[in-house]
């Protein structure tokens, strides 16, 4: 039996959630472009259920107002596979004044951080401050991407010896989310 290209992004760590439906994971199955199978499984099942926790299609144009941050923020804990547990998150969305505010709780610590409104962009801001705290979480972690173009594009959360493995089985390279 041949091994789909799915199955190879499985062997090297990134892989479908069990809940995704087997119908789903057939028609994934059938993708031969590592790109768009990518973009597949860092969507959703249904709103707001990720087909997968190792990748994420995200659009930077995508600040529309509260909640806005702090999803984002839930996300990247969720890719880190648990290294970033933060809590009490809540953001504030400040249009009049151009500002917008994520607040959480990160090792008993409380983190406010202020982001720039510019129309629905994200601040990248946010990476840094949440790449920065997963260099203090001591894991080897890092932020990647993948496949940006225009204002959306792949986010994940790997170690360089697995951004090696995924190029070495799937000829795919992760680039660092937040250059060195």
């Amino acid at each position: 039996m041949m091994t789909t290209l799915r199955q190879q992004f499985e062997e090297a760590g990134i892989a479908l959630r069990k809940e995704v439906p087997a119908d789903i994971r057939e028609a994934a199955d059938t993708i031969d472009d590592a790109e768009t199978l990518l973009i597949v499984m860092g969507g959703t099942v249904e709103e707001g259920v990720p087909m997968s926790d190792q990748i994420w299609h995200f659009d930077m144009a995508s600040i529309h107002g509260p909640g806005d941050y702090a999803a984002i923020a839930a996300e990247l804990c969720r890719l880190s596979g648990g290294a970033l547990a933060i809590t009490d998150i809540a953001d504030e969305f400040d249009a009049k004044n151009e500002r917008a505010y994520l607040s959480f709780t990160y090792q008993e610590q409380r983190h406010m951080w202020e982001f720039a409104v510019d129309g629905d962009w994200t601040d990248t801001n946010i990476f840094v401050g949440f790449e920065h705290l997963l260099a203090q979480a001591g894991t080897g972690l890092r932020f990647t991407c993948y496949a940006w173009e225009g204002s959306d594009g792949l986010i994940g959360c790997a170690t360089p010896e697995q951004v090696e493995r995924i190029a070495e089985l799937t000829g795919v390279r992760f680039e660092w989310l937040i250059a060195d």
